[in-house]
């Protein structure tokens, strides 16, 4: 009895299996780091947010749905990375590259407003 869950067909590379499992183990390796708080916080002022944002519930899930769009389109341009799994045309490999901008652009856009009204609001206060 074989002990593997996946097993190679004649059409995959016989490498790509290593490759999905090396990719598997350096996610587990990042995972597995602790949270360091000093870190993140200076990651954080580093990008200009130095203070704490109070997010409305719409804010939250416009941002949640692009990163989601994000992470479906990384899919596919992962996939279609290995020209044997899948192959895309210039014009959609770009529209593609283009949406992830737009999709960055728009949650960063979502962020810098509640930045910039937290600033408002502690200037005022």
């Amino acid at each position: 009895m074989a002990d593997s869950v996946c097993t190679r067909t004649s059409a995959q590379s016989p490498d790509i299996f290593d490759r999905w499992a090396a990719e598997g183990a350096a996610a587990r390796a990042a995972q597995s780091t602790a949270f360091n708080l000093q870190d993140k916080f200076t990651l954080c002022a580093a990008a200009g947010y130095d203070r704490g944002l109070a997010l409305h519930p719409q804010q939250v899930q416009s941002i949640a749905a692009r990163l989601r769009g994000i992470s479906a389109i990384a899919a596919v341009l992962m996939v279609a990375g290995d020209p044997e799994d899948m192959q895309l045309g210039d014009r959609i490999h770009m529209g593609l590259v283009e949406a992830i901008e737009a999709l960055t652009s728009d949650a960063a856009s979502v962020l810098d407003r509640a930045d910039e009204h937290a600033s408002s609001q502690r200037g005022a206060a």
